[in-house]
């Protein structure tokens, strides 16, 4: 479990994506990112891993990681607070938006 405790969430769903066979430009739309920012993300987990290649990190993640029940877990915990977060979001957007509108009327 080394190898999970050293990446952030967001890595640790790349490194699955790419250990699925996704390539950066399918990770990129797949998660609304570009493809310049999965490059990036691709070299940190590497560095980090010491990973010497796509085989070797794939291979060191078969070794490592847990039971795919709880990465999705994990994922499905960090959606649904960004989902909150979105949605708390858009309520004050509009709550501002309501208040700009009165305050012109005035």
């Amino acid at each position: 479990m080394i190898l999970l405790k050293q990446l952030t969430i967001r890595e640790k769903q790349i490194t699955l994506l790419i250990a699925n066979g996704y390539t950066s430009l399918e990770i990129a739309q797949k998660l609304k990112l570009t493809k310049h920012t999965i490059e990036t993300y691709r070299k940190r987990i590497m560095r980090k891993t010491k990973a010497k290649n796509v085989a070797n990190l794939v291979t060191m993640m078969t070794n490592n990681t847990p039971p795919i029940n709880t990465l999705k877990n994990m994922f499905e915990k960090e959606r649904k607070e960004l989902d909150k977060l979105k949605r708390e979001n858009n309520r004050l957007l509009k709550l501002n938006w309501r208040l700009e509108v009165r305050l012109t009327k005035k």
